[in-house]
């Protein structure tokens, strides 16, 4: 899971919450749309399904992880950049290659048999 894709998760379960009737965006601050008010408390299942969501896509360390004191006064970008750094990925969600990255990659073009089948001449296939 990237940062990016932590914002889109974020922002979708922030507008599940969202009786503000204003668009959930990168800006939009948690403290506007959640509440402690409950049973179910709004701020709970908020997080809770993040963490989810973080352990489901590879994040099991971060999805028990802390977070800041004061998420609630914070922007989604902000909290996603204290999450996941905006460049990392997780590796157990990109590709394996079982070594064939570290493979020289093969040659491309023409193979050498065929430019030397096809530049011969007429009078050097005598005798052979």
């Amino acid at each position: 899971m990237t940062n990016a894709e932590l914002r889109r998760v974020m922002a979708y379960y922030l507008d599940q919450f969202n009786t503000t009737g204003e668009a959930v965006t990168d800006e939009t601050i948690h403290a506007t749309i959640l509440t402690d008010d409950g049973p179910p408390d709004p701020k709970a299942l908020y997080e809770g399904s993040v963490r989810w969501s973080l352990g489901a896509n590879g994040h099991p360390d971060l999805a028990g992880a802390p977070w800041p004191d004061e998420w609630l006064e914070m922007t989604i970008a902000a909290l996603a950049d204290g999450i996941i750094a905006p460049t990392t990925t997780v590796a157990s969600l990109a590709p394996r290659t079982r070594g064939a990255a570290a493979r020289a990659p093969r040659p491309t073009g023409v193979p050498t048999w065929y430019k030397r089948l096809v530049t011969r001449t007429p009078d050097r296939w005598e005798g052979h």
